[in-house]
């Protein structure tokens, strides 16, 4: 029996350990196998009082274990943070975009967890576990006390190591309850609360917080600040010549601005993009700070269409994604609007939040529908393009149209793009970097191939043509939330302005609706076309850039009247 025990605490111990080596181990190796061993003490430990017949649940435990710390490694290579606790028991939370993603992520390290799993359950066979008598019931509740007096001690020792580092930065009336308390709250980042805490800790702070994920009922005082803050933004700049032109709003999947003006091989990655950039009515920013959070491609599609930013835990179309929204259909009143995308509209709650932000229609599972008709299988950007040029006749105008890109979706392998033979081979980087590339470029032919057509039909000149990226994607190892930029480029607006400050993600939905002459709803943001708006903050606090004391703390306050708005469906108060 004490060999199986050890088998599965070392089992836990190991997996533990590569899961935070590849989250990005502390540099503190001792505190950590302290607190890991402490823990996989302590998990393993009802083994001695269960009975025969309940001795297999723990391997149970770790298979449970393994499977949610193996989900979490490859979530966080893609999001750099680990998986929102609600989202694991959404079935929308599956699809074939996110299992498409899974074989470019893995490691060879990854291995160690099917083995962490296949090890206990091969001795629970080969040592009979089933038939070992119970043992003395001294004995029995002795082994598990201790393992509890050892995770506490670990603990301990790890709050007294907390308090000892804020006496050293001059917190001298920080205690260790403060340090056992800190180890339970949700800090700016779930990886950041891990890294603090460790899995039970961990666990207990994520369980505690679930209420983050419910709705709310606002106080008096709530009210008041949310009045004050969407007070502040009025309309300032706005450019008259554009009411009543159609808006085209192209949200492009995972769109680093680096990749602008960039060359592969020797030519151009983005020759369409590069040359709209230049061109006589462009407003540009190439220094826009992406500010998704939980629901990822999900948060960017609402920051464009409410002005909102996303709540503080868990993804805000899942789980507030029937809410009542001011959105730019409510604010700009086109006479039609429709949503088109590549995918099944139950990916990201598409169906629900299509409506909640006043879309007529929504047309979804574009690419099947396109492949079909024309006979062959379509990349998912030339099918969305040309299925939007197809509907465009029908639409009364103003309009508003909404086409999300799909392509450039990790793992950035598009079955039915082609792309320029230039980018067959290239040499110097990864498979998964190539390929981004590959997508980009084809992206941006799409992209010229519609707005040419666009021309030809005479819609372009009584349109005005937003392209902006949904968030980034973290090509170079990025760890931070923030990362690389993303594009924002407004075309035929009449005002030619090139944006070198740094602006936040939300500044776009302000900044369009200025472009479009205006409206009485202009979010939580400040637009770009304002000289003095050059900071962004991102969903952990860090400022980028700086503006005036005023507009970043309004920036910083925006994060937190943006969740009080969505999780108490403000806009919906008057029905209740």
């Amino acid at each position: 029996m004490a060999v199986f025990y050890g088998i599965c605490t070392g089992c836990l111990l190991g997996v533990l350990y590569i899961f935070v080596d590849s989250i990005g181990r502390t540099t503190y190796l001792i505190k950590d196998l302290i607190v890991f061993g402490s823990e996989s003490l302590l998990l393993m430990s009802p083994i001695w009082i269960i009975g025969r017949r309940w001795r297999w649940t723990a391997t149970l435990v770790i298979t449970l274990v393994c499977l949610f710390l193996f989900a979490n490694i490859l979530y966080f290579r893609y999001w750099q943070d680990l998986i929102p606790l609600h989202t694991i028991f959404d079935h929308k939370s599956y699809n074939s975009l996110v299992f498409a993603n899974v074989p470019d992520l893995l490691q060879i390290q990854d291995s160690f967890f099917l083995l962490a799993i296949i090890v206990p359950i091969a001795g629970y066979r080969f040592l009979h576990i089933e038939s070992i008598m119970a043992f003395p019931l001294k004995q029995s509740i002795l082994l598990p006390l201790g393992a509890i007096a050892i995770y506490i001690m670990a603990q301990l020792l790890s709050a007294n190591a907390l308090k000892n580092y804020m006496h050293s930065t001059g917190e001298h009336t920080y205690t260790i309850r403060d340090a056992i308390a800190y180890k339970f709250k949700v800090l700016s980042t779930r990886l950041a609360s891990w890294k603090s805490n460790g899995l039970v800790c961990y666990t207990i702070g994520q369980l505690l917080h679930l209420p983050d994920y419910n709705g709310i009922r606002l106080s008096a005082e709530e009210e008041n600040m949310i009045k004050r803050h969407i007070g502040v933004n009025v309309c300032t700049d706005t450019i008259c010549g554009n009411k009543g032109k159609n808006l085209i709003l192209i949200i492009v999947e995972s769109l680093n601005a680096d990749v602008v003006n960039m060359h592969v091989n020797g030519r151009p990655l983005t020759p369409v993009l590069n040359r709209l950039l230049e061109a006589e009515g462009t407003i540009s920013c190439l220094n826009v700070i992406s500010q998704v959070k939980d629901g990822g491609s999900s948060d960017g599609q609402m920051i464009y269409n409410t002005g909102l930013l996303p709540i503080k835990n868990g993804s805000a179309a899942m789980l507030f994604g029937s809410n009542d929204y001011p959105s730019l259909i409510s604010t700009l009143k086109p006479a039609s609007s429709m949503e088109i995308i590549a995918e099944n509209g139950n990916i990201w709650n598409h169906r629900t939040t299509s409506t909640s932000f006043g879309y007529d229609r929504l047309e979804e599972e574009v690419t099947r529908r396109v492949s079909s008709m024309a006979g062959n299988t379509q990349g998912n950007d030339a099918a969305v393009f040309r299925f939007a040029v197809d509907r465009i006749d029908d639409m009364p105008e103003p309009f508003i149209m909404e086409i999300t890109t799909l392509s450039m979706h990790s793992p950035f392998q598009d079955a039915g793009a082609e792309f320029a033979p230039y980018l067959k081979v290239i040499n110097g980087m990864p498979p998964y970097m190539a390929n981004y590339y590959r997508m980009t470029n084809y992206f941006d032919t799409q992209l010229g191939i519609f707005l040419d057509r666009l021309k030809s039909s005479g819609i372009y000149d009584r349109s005005v043509i937003i392209i902006a990226s949904d968030h980034n994607v973290p090509l170079h190892g990025e760890s931070e939330i923030g990362g690389a930029p993303i594009v924002f480029v407004a075309l035929n607006t009449g005002l030619t302005k090139s944006i070198d400050r740094i602006v936040g993600q939300i500044d776009v939905f302000p900044t369009i609706i200025d472009i479009m002459g205006g409206g009485d709803w202009r979010g939580v943001g400040l637009s770009m076309l304002l000289d003095n708006n050059s900071s962004a903050v991102d969903a952990t606090g860090k400022l980028y850039g700086h503006s005036t004391p005023e507009i970043d703390r309004y920036k910083a306050d925006a994060w937190q009247i943006s969740d009080l708005i969505i999780r108490s469906n403000y806009f919906a108060r008057d029905t209740d």
